[in-house]
């Protein structure tokens, strides 16, 4: 959904190494104290050693001092062992913690069970750590409970199912008010199409433009197309081109490839087909169909050294990201 990570494989060699190199100094403590005793012509007298043995064989009533007992284990230290790859133990230390009512532990309880990592994936048990971990103001633990609950609702009977989005609704608007840009485009889907909402543009392009501006690249995306169509704004072809690119510099396919067919055909910029096929072969590259289509027109009717020409800005644009 927030991390120090520790190596625990180094830090156990690391005490095994420190325990030998403290052994040896010991060893060599001994031999050092021990040698002018051993060197010596006299031996000790019988009263020195008579007082010795008594000393020897009396016991002692001092108390031995305890070792200090481990810290807990801390949400940094569940955290390193996901990192590992120990999810057994991530698992034990985060439900440790999340018996306290740790909210980030309980979220990540949830995101273990949604994604199968240790354990059987189990969608329902999921949803009841983000449950428990949003009811703290774990605002990623109510958009994933949101998400969640709309993924259940799909799956029910109508009048069950819009009782479900209700409340998917509910928590949404919780974590949208809050900032969160993924609720908040999200929340604008659910506006766009009426889902458990009366449907209403101008709300959704309010709730998109506030992802949006938070660098939301789906959000931007969507921005683009409401210009474009007029719908919730008024039509503007120069803003619906800011938001696309911004989208597509982001990395959107699907910004990306609109970006191309407007510089392949001059739409609202001027004409550049070695621009237009960057943008599709970008778009391209993530699998995107229309970009595909369009980077192969773009290649049968451009010159090698235009080519050559975008292949630099393709690099130019990955190193830059």
């Amino acid at each position: 959904m927030d991390r120090g990570q520790f190596n625990a494989a180094a830090a156990e060699r690391g005490l095994t190494l420190h325990a030998i190199v403290f052994g040896l100094l010991i060893f060599a403590c001994t031999v050092f104290l021990a040698t002018p005793s051993f060197a010596q012509d006299e031996e000790p007298s019988a009263e020195t050693a008579s007082e010795e043995a008594v000393g020897a064989d009396e016991p002692t009533n001092e108390p031995l001092e305890e070792e200090p007992a481990p810290p807990p284990p801390t949400f940094d230290d569940g955290y390193a062992a996901y990192q590992r790859g120990n999810f057994y133990e991530a698992r034990t230390i985060w439900e440790q913690l999340g018996t306290d009512g740790d909210a980030r532990s309980l979220y990540n309880l949830g995101s273990l069970y949604a994604e199968g990592r240790g354990v059987s994936r189990d969608l329902e048990i999921a949803r009841g750590f983000w449950r428990q971990a949003a009811l703290t103001g774990h605002v990623r633990a109510m958009h994933n409970l949101a998400l969640g609950l709309i993924a259940d609702a799909g799956m029910r009977e109508e009048e069950i199912a819009a009782e479900v989005y209700d409340l998917a609704v509910q928590w949404l608007s919780l974590a949208a008010e809050t900032g969160f840009p993924n609720s908040q485009y999200t929340l604008g889907k659910m506006f766009q199409y009426g889902l458990s909402v009366e449907q209403n543009d101008e709300e959704a392009a309010r709730l998109f433009t506030q992802a949006a501006d938070q660098g939301f690249a789906s959000a931007q995306y969507n921005m683009g197309k409401l210009y474009r169509d007029g719908r919730g704004v008024p039509r503007d072809t120069a803003q619906s081109i800011r938001y696309f690119e911004l989208a597509a510099f982001q990395g959107h396919a699907g910004a990306q490839n609109r970006m191309a067919t407007r510089y392949a055909r001059g739409d609202g910029v001027n004409q550049d087909d070695v621009t237009a096929l960057m943008w599709a072969t970008l778009s391209a590259d993530q699998g995107n169909e229309r970009g595909q289509e369009n980077r192969d027109v773009m290649l049968a009717r451009m010159s090698a050294e235009d080519i050559a020409v975008t292949e630099e800005m393709i690099e130019a644009y990955r190193a830059a990201r």
